[in-house]
């Protein structure tokens, strides 16, 4: 069951469901036809989906996954634990459920491109 504030991601597959807490997600990071997700508690395991599927997905649920953000071809991001962009540096910096930092080294142009809706405009 699925709550406004706890939107799930339901990966159906042949013989697998994968369910995904959004709200415990840090990103997902693209592997060939597979992605990892990284979770806030440290947490990844690895889907056998690659992010455009998952994005797709996304897109269906709507508002309730408004902020989950695709970032270049390499990632998903849960803007809502981004604590740092930097477009010298090309690099992101998310932070996970106990203060520690995780960096994504995303392009200048991928960032650029996106920087209004990663400052919250």
């Amino acid at each position: 069951m699925t709550t406004p504030n706890q939107p799930r991601l339901v990966l159906k597959g042949h013989d697998e469901i994968y369910l995904i807490d959004l709200n415990k997600v840090l990103y997902f990071l693209a592997d060939d036809h597979y992605a990892h997700v990284y979770y806030t508690t440290g947490y990844h395991s690895m889907v056998p989906w690659g992010l455009s599927k998952i994005e797709d997905c996304l897109q269906e649920m709507g508002a309730d996954a408004s902020f989950m953000m695709r970032l270049s071809r390499k990632y998903i991001i849960n803007v809502n634990r981004l604590q740092r962009v930097s477009t010298v540096k090309e690099a992101i910096v998310l932070l996970d459920d106990i203060g520690n930092v995780v960096t994504l080294h995303v392009s200048k142009a991928a960032l650029r491109e996106n920087l209004e809706v990663l400052s919250g405009r």
